[in-house]
C-alpha cells in the first residue's frame, strides 16, 4: 500500500511494481482523467511507501484509473497481482486505505483494512462508468481511502473510488470500486512500453533468415 501526499487531496494507492503504483484519477494535483499521459505531479506532491518517499514522474489514465511511474523505485515485500477476473457477487474482499474515519476498523501498519462483501461486479455509476459495488458492516471509505486497494485473497481486484457515506459514519455502508481486471492488460502494456530511465532493455536478435547477414 502506499499514500499519496499532495495539496490536491489526500489519497491512498497500491504499489504494484517497484517503480509503479496504482491509484485513481485526480489524487496528484495536475491529474485530470482522461488526459494524455505525461507528468501529473505537482512540485510538492509526493509518493509514500514502505517508509520511503518518491516523486510522480509519468503517469497514463485509463477511464478513472492512473498509473503512476516513480522516480524512483520503492522495495517492498509485496507487489499484489492485478486481478484477471472480476469477484463474483457475494465474494468476500477487503479494502484497504489510509483513511482517518474508519473507527472500528482493524490497523495494518499505517493503514486499515476493513472486509468488503461484494454485492454486485457490474454495477453501473454514472460518473465511473462499470464498477463493483461492495457492502461493508462498518463505515470504511472517508477522506484519504481514495484510490486505495480492494484485495481478493492477495490480488488487486478494485481501485476505491465513492461511497454515500459520510466520514466517521459507523453504518453499514456501500463502496464504490472501480474494476482491475477489465484494465489489466492496459496496465502491463503501460508498464512495459514506458520503462522507467536506466532501465536496461533487452532487445531480441533477428534471425538471420529475416534480417540477413
Amino acid at each position: 500500500m502506499a499514500t499519496i501526499v499532495t495539496p490536491a487531496k489526500p489519497c491512498s494507492a497500491t504499489l504494484i511494481a517497484p517503480s509503479w503504483v496504482l491509484t485513481a484519477g485526480e489524487c496528484f494535483s495536475g491529474d485530470v482523467p482522461g488526459a494524455a499521459p505525461g507528468s501529473v505531479a505537482g512540485p510538492d506532491d509526493v509518493v509514500r511507501a514502505a517508509g520511503q518517499t518518491r516523486k510522480v514522474t509519468w503517469a497514463s489514465h485509463r477511464g478513472y484509473l492512473t498509473l503512476a511511474r516513480l522516480d524512483r523505485p520503492i522495495q517492498s515485500a509485496y507487489y499484489p497481482p492485478l486481478a484477471q477476473t472480476d469477484p463474483v457477487a457475494g465474494a468476500r474482499t477487503y479494502m484497504y486505505g489510509a483513511g482517518t474515519g474508519c473507527v472500528m476498523c482493524r490497523q495494518v501498519g499505517r493503514y486499515r483494512s476493513a472486509p468488503l462483501t461484494v454485492i454486485q461486479n457490474d454495477y453501473w455509476n454514472l460518473y465511473y462508468g462499470s464498477t463493483l459495488l461492495s457492502a461493508s458492516p462498518v463505515g470504511t471509505f472517508t477522506l484519504g481511502d481514495f484510490g486505495g486497494a480492494q484485495m481478493q485473497d492477495g490480488v488487486l481486484a478494485g481501485v476505491l473510488v465513492g461511497s454515500g457515506e459520510t466520514q466517521y459514519n459507523t453504518a453499514p455502508t456501500n463502496v464504490i470500486s472501480y474494476k482491475v481486471a477489465p484494465a489489466r492488460s492496459w496496465i502491463l502494456q503501460t508498464k512495459a512500453a514506458n520503462p522507467p530511465p536506466g532501465t536496461i532493455v533487452t532487445v531480441p536478435t533477428c534471425p538471420v533468415f529475416v534480417c540477413g547477414k
